[in-house]
């Protein structure tokens, strides 16, 4: 079993950059992939390379959950 967080893109971290929230990136793995994303300037891996991922994660019979990088951390920053 493991979580990937292929829904966050350098699209979803230049909108989250121009808008005030009041809890910042809460999911831990979300928080890892948007600070590297950040330093390198480089597309998420699990987003551009999700199909190539899942063929591989089917080929061992791994279960994944797809996390969520941008749930929001307080009422006030949900939609």
């Amino acid at each position: 079993f493991m979580t990937i967080h292929a829904g966050i893109n350098r699209r979803c971290a230049e909108i989250l950059m121009s808008e005030k929230r009041q809890m910042n990136i809460v999911s831990r793995g979300g928080a890892l992939l948007f600070a590297w994303m950040s330093l390198t300037g480089n597309e998420n891996p699990y987003f551009e390379h999700y199909d190539e991922l899942l063929d591989i994660l089917r080929s061992y019979d791994v279960t994944i959950s797809l996390g969520d990088a941008l749930r929001p951390g307080a009422i006030s920053d949900s939609t």
